[in-house]
């Protein structure tokens, strides 16, 4: 148990183990994070943890006070791993469950059993004595049951997934973590890059709040600088970041990202890449069949460019660029791309590949297509396209 306010402390529960949640990678496994909230009349816990997990959250409370003076559930978000272990918890502590009706109905198509339950919509309070937990509806960020709670005395947001990192660590605090800014940006790429547009209004709307401490559902707490232990990073640096991430600003950067089958789209890849850095960018190249598609959607939040590449194989695009593409497309993280290849006798995968990114949300220009394996002097004409764009696309 660790206290993040005067008597709202954590009482979460730690997943070493789990290295994947759905598409998204977790190489540092992750936290459900639960929050126990105490006011003079009530108390409320703030998110429930994923099925297999109440215990950890059940012995944390146990240090503190009896399960059974805990009253409200307050339930943000209705996916299992947020929730699974809900009822669990209302069995143990007999307390009653707090959401939207959305979340609701979320919660009664995923759980089997009845629960006890209060409805609280946009705005309105859950009063706790002399504390109360606003809510705000956060719809589609990132399910429409999505919600926030704010508890006003303290300047507490609890955003649930916005905000949040896959890190299962032994700190609780984000500025002791010097990493978890990198987590942070996988995160919003993976789950909340689709909706920047939602992420930034919402934002304009929390700017009406004082905040001192964001608590997120998933992994560290972010407090301000005054209060760090540490040099990483703090409330502050994480609502700038979804300031940039949400209004699409990036840095001179480009991601050239390919899979190749006996070397020619490989040799294509790196003259590019060659040129972006002779120009003054950023350049990160992955091969696609040997990196992990999360961090390459990381990359590319930030970056101003992806050049995509494949070889031709069977009339069409290699099989691993196909399963990033489909992976890109439901994140739909915009800017310029160009797709490039090589081929034997018949090119297809270059127009296949623009029209794809296309569909993804990307500014496509004109590809590039190698027959067989390219010559010197075409390798020269990719290093010069990765330079001119680089030239022409940096920051004044």
């Amino acid at each position: 148990m660790t206290e993040i306010r005067p008597d709202v402390n954590w009482v979460g529960a730690i997943d070493w183990d789990i290295r994947e949640c759905g598409a998204y990678t977790t190489p540092h496994g992750t936290t459900y994070n639960s929050y126990l909230v105490e006011g003079e009349e009530s108390t409320a816990l703030v998110d429930a943890v994923k099925r297999g997990f109440a215990d950890q959250v059940l012995y944390r409370i146990r240090k503190h006070m009896d399960p059974g003076e805990v009253d409200y559930l307050v339930c943000l978000h209705a996916e299992p791993d947020h929730a699974g272990d809900i009822g669990a918890l209302a069995e143990a502590t007999g307390a009653e469950v707090v959401c939207r009706e959305k979340c609701r109905d979320a919660l009664e198509g995923h759980l089997a059993g009845d629960l006890d339950y209060v409805s609280r919509e946009d705005g309105e309070t859950l009063e706790l004595g002399e504390r109360s937990l606003r809510v705000i509806d956060a719809s589609m960020l990132h399910w429409p049951d999505s919600t926030f709670a704010y508890l006003e005395d303290e300047n507490v947001l609890f955003p649930n997934d916005a905000f949040g990192q896959h890190v299962a660590s032994s700190t609780r605090f984000a500025d002791e973590t010097r990493w978890v800014m990198e987590e942070a940006t996988r995160y919003y790429a993976a789950i909340l890059q689709m909706y920047s547009g939602l992420v930034s209004r919402k934002l304009e709307e929390l700017g009406e709040l004082e905040i001192d401490v964001i608590a997120p559902a998933h992994g560290t707490v972010w407090r301000p600088a005054e209060e760090a232990a540490g040099d990483g990073p703090t409330v502050g640096d994480v609502l700038e970041k979804y300031g940039q991430w949400s209004g699409s600003v990036r840095r001179d950067k480009a991601v050239v990202a390919y899979d190749t089958m006996w070397g020619s789209t490989g040799k294509m890849a790196r003259a590019i890449a060659e040129g972006l850095m002779e120009g003054g960018y950023d350049a990160r190249v992955y091969h696609l069949r040997s990196s992990d598609f999360t961090d390459v959607a990381a990359e590319i939040l930030e970056s101003r460019a992806l050049f995509l590449g494949s070889p031709t194989i069977n009339s069409t695009i290699y099989p691993s660029v196909g399963e990033f593409l489909t992976f890109l497309e439901g994140l739909r993280h915009g800017g310029d791309a160009l797709a490039f290849g090589s081929y034997g006798w018949a090119s297809a995968a270059e127009r296949e590949l623009s029209e794809q990114l296309r569909e993804a949300g990307f500014d496509v220009d004109e590809g590039l297509t190698s027959r067989y394996v390219p010559a010197d002097d075409a390798l020269v004409a990719y290093r010069r396209l990765g330079r001119e764009y680089a030239e022409a696309h940096r920051a004044p």
